[in-house]
């Protein structure tokens, strides 16, 4: 069986190192690296490590980007609100 492990670093290093490469975000009040933040989103725009880039590239199935990235909206919301 595999354990979890983690590795702790300077928030300019998120990403880096053996951590998680989609995780570049640093989190100070959490004390851990993240993900982008944006609702719906699969895979954020990576930033370079410890920038703090909250941008969606591809949105999960059923959802849309809009804004520039900056959201996904929901395809059911079109459907059901119109």
């Amino acid at each position: 069986k595999e354990f979890c492990h983690f590795r702790c670093v300077p928030g300019n290093e998120c990403g880096l190192l053996g951590t998680v490469m989609e995780a570049t975000i640093p989190d100070h009040h959490h004390k851990r690296c993240r993900r982008c933040e944006v609702e719906g989103c699969k895979t954020c725009v990576p930033g370079r490590p410890g920038e703090v880039v909250e941008l969606c590239r591809e949105c999960m199935p059923g959802y849309f980007l809009k804004h520039e990235g900056k959201e996904c909206g929901s395809v059911g919301d079109y459907v059901f609100g119109t």
